[in-house]
């Protein structure tokens, strides 16, 4: 009698079997997708890293050329104001003789093509 009201439990059971079954394949299924994009994310950050690396890179080098113009621009604003002094100077101590020190030479014109040769 025990043998009988057991059976139908077990036939309950292996009903559900196939349940079960298609239940953890869909569970497998899902895992090796997980898998997938987890190894698709960790490439992508491996590339974002290495770009990340060039950009830096980059930035440095371009920051090196824009500190060299910089202190070249300095130098070049130094060298202009002693040269402007220097004119200055020439301006004042021409006022006390003859302008004409301080103005450019004339360009002759050729009168003809003649000159040039």
């Amino acid at each position: 009698m025990n043998s009988g009201n057991c059976m139908p439990g077990l036939s309950g059971i292996f009903q559900r079997v196939p349940d079960k079954k298609n239940a953890l394949k869909e569970c497998e299924e899902a895992k090796k997708k997980l898998e997938e994009m987890v190894d698709q994310l960790q490439q992508d950050i491996k590339t974002y890293k290495r770009q990340i690396e060039e950009a830096e890179e980059i930035a440095k080098l371009n920051q090196e050329k824009f500190e060299k113009a910089k202190k070249e621009i300095e130098e070049l604003r130094e060298r202009l104001e002693l040269a402007e002094q220097a004119v200055c100077k020439l301006r004042a101590k021409g006022r006390g003789g003859s302008a004409s020190r301080l103005s450019p030479p004339t360009q002759m014109k050729p009168s003809s093509k003649r000159d040039f040769e």
